[in-house]
């Protein structure tokens, strides 16, 4: 599937050079609320960016990238895993990562994209909500998510660096119509 000069592509274990590349220049962006400046990053050995790929990948994990189809460059990634192992899961999905994710207006289908394959696949693992972190100064990946049918939890929480993260949650049992019939509804465009 593709919008708008971008297409949508489920991460494998090879992919691990697209996302170091992908965290990189995030790395670099001082607007990003990395954990991991660049320099960091870019002495990790290829080993190291396997061993992550594969962390987001495999049984109840879903990751996928939003890809520039001019170039083939990795532009964001999404990813999410189920709650607890095995028969211990329960119905949550929680949102593990958003590399790169901005809601401006080049970029706002692909990432609509990336939340609706995201949270039909929630719906698959039989999740009833799915919780999601957002800077609390992110305003416009706020108002996306409330666009979307998620809501503030009322739960914030801090980074080490003192960088305040919101709790936001979907409940996957009713639509933005209100009824409680259907698993995934989400609207098609801000």
């Amino acid at each position: 599937m593709g919008v708008h000069g971008w297409r949508v592509h489920a991460v494998t274990e090879r992919d691990w050079p697209a996302l170091r590349e992908l965290s990189l220049r995030m790395g670099s962006d001082a607007s990003n609320n990395n954990p991991h400046p660049a320099p960091e990053l870019s002495g990790w050995s290829a080993q190291v960016w396997r061993v992550r790929t594969q962390g987001l990948v495999g049984p109840h994990r879903w990751a996928h990238a939003a890809v520039d189809q001019a170039d083939g460059s990795w532009r964001g990634l999404l990813s999410a895993y189920t709650d607890g192992v095995d028969e211990d899961r329960y119905g949550v999905v929680r949102v593990a990562s958003m590399h790169a994710l901005c809601v401006n207006p080049a970029s706002r289908a692909a990432v609509h994209e990336l939340f609706s394959e995201m949270e039909q696949w929630a719906a698959g693992e039989a999740a009833e909500d799915i919780i999601i972190e957002v800077a609390q100064s992110d305003l416009a990946f706020s108002r996306f998510l409330g666009v979307r049918g998620y809501r503030p939890t009322g739960v914030t929480r801090h980074d080490d660096e003192e960088v305040a993260q919101v709790e936001w949650s979907k409940d996957l049992r009713i639509c933005q119509s209100g009824h409680a019939l259907q698993f995934g509804c989400s609207l098609l465009a801000v």
